[in-house]
């Protein structure tokens, strides 16, 4: 009864230099770590959207009980 999420997170080499260095994405540096860090940040919008949408639809049910 979930949405999927609309954003893919491609298999990327910078997800891993990122664990490996205790770092998230958007810690590293150069070019090819932004278009790991706009995925990472494109699926945390759809997330914290979900959970606002969800916490939303639970007051209100909760307020017609």
């Amino acid at each position: 009864g979930h949405d999927v999420a609309t954003q893919y997170v491609h298999r990327r080499q910078e997800y891993v230099a990122a664990m490996v260095a205790g770092k998230v994405v958007s810690e590293l540096k150069g070019k090819k770590k932004e278009a790991a860090a706009e995925e990472i940040t494109n699926l945390w919008v759809w997330i914290k959207e979900q959970l606002e949408t969800s916490h939303e639809h639970e007051v209100r049910n909760s307020k017609s009980a």
